[in-house]
């Protein structure tokens, strides 16, 4: 966290790299890890933290967070490309994850797209 705290976000992550090599089921590591690789645009890296909090613990609403705001960000990078399929998909894992994050309207929107892919 002192890392973190002094901007150096590549080296906190070595930090938590390691810690979670000697401690793979703690949550907290795995969980700072995640939101760090985020921030650094590793998204896979993060993903496969988040899996893995989300195996130890399905209730972790912090992880099942995150892993919502990983998919929204890969469902607007996949709108870019013109994914449209893989868009959606993200999309709609993310509203399962956390409904919070999206408003009524959204969740209306993002329902009706799931339902227009699956017409």
């Amino acid at each position: 966290q002192v890392q973190e705290a002094r901007g150096e976000l590549a080296a906190a992550l070595s930090s938590l790299s390691r810690a979670t090599s000697l401690a793979p089921t703690t949550v907290p590591y795995l969980l700072d890890k995640a939101r760090l690789a985020l921030r650094l645009n590793r998204r896979e890296e993060a993903a496969a933290d988040l899996d893995r909090v989300l195996q130890l613990d399905p209730s972790c609403a912090q992880a099942r967070l995150l892993k919502a705001r990983l998919h929204l960000i890969r469902g607007m990078a996949r709108q870019k490309t013109g994914d449209h399929a893989g868009q959606i998909s993200d999309f709609r894992r993310a509203l399962e994850l956390a409904p919070e994050l999206f408003s009524q309207g959204e969740r209306r929107a993002v329902s009706q797209l799931v339902r227009s892919q699956n017409a």
